[in-house]
């Protein structure tokens, strides 16, 4: 399915409750910069199929895990977004500020990053942005030592986007820092966004180490990996990112119990949380929707309860009732807008 908004967004939606034909290589197809979003229903969809495909869409694919009794407000959550594009052809791009720091890392998801031949600047491409929605990057720079106290400009911050057809240039923002001759202790805490995208990496790449055991049938080690990621989050903490978080890694440490369980939900809620934390933007997973909305917009939200407007078909075999009815709901949605 292809959806074209008024302003000419293409995006590839594929739905499937099967498996890759032994001669496919849907994973391998490139897409260039239109972004696919799977979903999977039925026990015998392929999640690793599912995920590389969204993967390989790099700007901004994501993979759902669609329950039967969910799968119309998973295509509602995803057209959430769709919707209500605001940016397209978003790039970011970060500028050394003459021979003040140098680039160590950018850590943008899976999106594209370019350097230039010196290695003094790095663009990052994003795509497009839904309403209310965000895309954290955090750079490394390694400062030379200072001899004196002096404000230093390290850093340039620019980006361009386009809105119906036209191109935006912002002015580039600059970094500055107070540099010192002394290092002191109070000195070397990140500020609050960046502790919080610190924390949010950290539990993505403890699910990522566990969905690794575990596809390698080493369930304890997965479990165990899970348990020590709680830990960090601190029972206590009612930060909504914690929250958020904790919900994450719990849920998915109950579908690791056993092999037959992870391998009938686990693996495919695993999947679909990796492509959401890889590309910051939301995706459907496990049988509440509404639990796990880390990356949702406020639009996205709304979106959720349009499913129920909608009447029910009868006579029709369970799934292929289920995929009606969700299709006629999206092409009702996309009416009532």
């Amino acid at each position: 399915m292809k959806i074209s908004t008024l302003s000419n967004i293409g995006v590839v939606m594929l739905m499937t409750d099967g498996q890759e034909n032994e001669d496919s290589n849907a994973a391998g197809i490139d897409v260039g910069d239109v972004p696919v979003h799977t979903f999977g229903f039925g026990d015998d969809q392929d999640a690793k199929v599912l995920k590389a495909i969204a993967d390989n869409s790099k700007l901004g694919g994501t993979y759902s895990d669609v329950r039967l009794d969910n799968l119309t407000v998973a295509f509602s959550l995803c057209l959430g977004g769709l919707l209500s594009v605001v940016a397209q052809d978003l790039t970011l791009t970060v500028s050394l500020k003459e021979d003040e720091s140098t680039i160590k890392q950018v850590t943008a998801g899976r999106y594209p990053q370019s350097r230039d031949a010196d290695e003094t600047s790095v663009t990052i491409k994003f795509g497009d942005l839904y309403t209310q929605e965000g895309r954290k990057v955090l750079v490394e720079l390694l400062l030379p030592a200072s001899k004196r106290k002096r404000g230093a400009d390290i850093l340039d911050v620019a980006y361009t986007y386009k809105f119906e057809g036209q191109t935006f240039e912002a002015n580039p923002s600059t970094v500055t820092v107070r540099r010192t001759d002394e290092v002191k202790a109070n000195q070397q805490q990140p500020p609050p966004e960046v502790s919080a995208e610190d924390v949010r990496l950290g539990v993505a790449e403890i699910i990522k180490q566990a969905t690794t055991d575990a596809d390698n049938n080493k369930l304890e080690s997965a479990r165990n990996k899970l348990l020590e990621g709680l830990k960090t989050l601190q029972d206590g903490d009612k930060q909504q990112l914690k929250v958020a978080l904790r919900a994450e890694l719990e849920e998915l440490h109950a579908l690791m119990k056993s092999e037959p369980i992870y391998e009938k939900e686990g693996r495919p809620f695993a999947y679909s949380l990796l492509t959401s934390h890889d590309s910051q933007r939301q995706a459907a997973r496990g049988n509440d929707v509404g639990k796990f909305q880390l990356f949702a917009t406020p639009l996205m939200r709304e979106f959720l309860g349009e499913p129920q407007k909608f009447d029910d078909i009868n006579n029709l075999d369970k799934y292929t009732e289920e995929v009606i009815k969700a299709l006629e709901s999206v092409e009702a949605i996309i009416n009532n807008i």
